[in-house]
């Protein structure tokens, strides 16, 4: 097998497993803990997004995700902001990454 080749097996397997955490993170950020944190078009979106596997569409949601997590968002939202919204911003911040990851492809 030729370097080329072997490049564009591991791209594919990157992207594989990239899909693979991503449908974990939305399993995650789809529970009641975090669903209060998400604008309701964003969470039916991504309810979507699970329930069709159409991961595509993740692409177009990424600017949504980003201002989820832009500076004072968290004093906005929630009641008890301080313990769970650095972990929602952890996995929102996971989740772009791989947005962009699969969306290179």
């Amino acid at each position: 097998m030729d370097n080329q080749q072997d490049d564009e097996l591991q791209l594919e397997k990157k992207i594989e497993n990239a899909k693979l955490q991503i449908k974990q993170l939305l399993a995650d950020l789809l529970t009641d803990d975090y669903l209060s944190f998400l604008s309701v078009p964003t969470s039916d979106s991504l309810r979507k997004i699970k329930e069709t596997d159409d991961l595509s569409r993740l692409v177009s949601l990424r600017r949504s995700l980003e201002l989820h997590i832009a500076p004072g968002e968290e004093q906005r939202r929630l009641r008890n902001p301080q313990i769970i919204f650095p972990m929602f911003k952890e996995k929102i911040v996971k989740l772009i990454v791989l947005i962009d990851e699969i969306s290179i492809q």
